[in-house]
């Protein structure tokens, strides 16, 4: 059990990392685009 626990809070952290990490690049990636769009529109 003692082993076991380690491991599973390494994958929990590991799966809250990627997703996280996700969904800044996608509101980068939109922050961009509505600037250009902004820009474009003035």
């Amino acid at each position: 059990m003692r082993e076991y626990i380690p491991k599973k809070r390494g994958l929990l952290s590991f799966d809250w990392y990627v997703p996280i990490n996700l969904g800044i690049l996608i509101l980068v990636m939109l922050i961009f685009l509505i600037d250009l769009r902004l820009d474009m529109d003035y």
